[in-house]
């Protein structure tokens, strides 16, 4: 079975295991809306369900940009609270040590809280992710804007502007991909892969 997944806020590491597996291709772009904000598209998408709108392609690029400025402090947040670690009280291992020691209500206690993270650890963690990602982001979203922000989002604020309705994946995303006349290069790419490898 092959998969091909939104790639999120998944940090690279965990891309290249998901590829390095052969059966999981990961988007270049946050998720497969990213690939619909086709300024083109959307225009002509707008026009075709409200006769009269007479949205140019400028008009759907200028909106474009500004719903995904309003979205470039959210995909930080995402990428920090992405990049923290999850605290496992218990597992496999922790629960044969505890056995084999017989451990009473107190070794329990003390094994599992020794687990958990001291609030000023978390706290500077997140303001150094913060800071790492906010100026990463920031380095590359004049140009990458269209692959960083969640693109499900952009397009629900723009219909919301120029139809005055929000977005949706199963109704307007195919609709839209329809009005792109050529599948973006990333996607395809990812697909010939796919079918390589069927």
């Amino acid at each position: 079975m092959l998969f091909v997944r939104d790639r999120d806020e998944l940090p690279e590491g965990e891309v290249a295991r998901l590829e390095k597996q052969g059966n999981v291709f990961v988007l270049p772009v946050r998720e497969v809306e990213n690939l619909l904000l086709d300024a083109d598209a959307v225009a002509g998408f707008v026009n075709a369900e409200r006769e009269g709108a007479g949205v140019t392609a400028e008009q759907a690029e200028t909106a474009m940009r500004k719903a995904a400025d309003e979205l470039e402090e959210t995909v930080v947040l995402k990428r920090v609270l992405a990049g923290l670690p999850s605290v496992r009280l218990a597992d496999n291992r922790l629960r044969g040590r505890l056995a084999r020691e017989r451990a009473d209500a107190d070794g329990v206690a003390a094994a599992v809280t020794a687990r958990i993270p001291l609030r000023e650890d978390v706290e500077a963690e997140i303001r150094r992710s913060w800071v790492a990602h906010a100026t990463a982001v920031r380095s590359v979203w004049d140009t990458d804007w269209r692959q960083l922000a969640p693109g499900a989002d952009v397009l629900k604020t723009v219909l919301q502007e120029f139809l005055g309705r929000g977005y949706s994946k199963d109704v307007d995303g195919p609709v839209l991909a329809r009005l792109i006349p050529q599948p973006p290069e990333a996607l395809r790419q990812v697909f010939d892969a796919f079918m390589a490898e069927g």
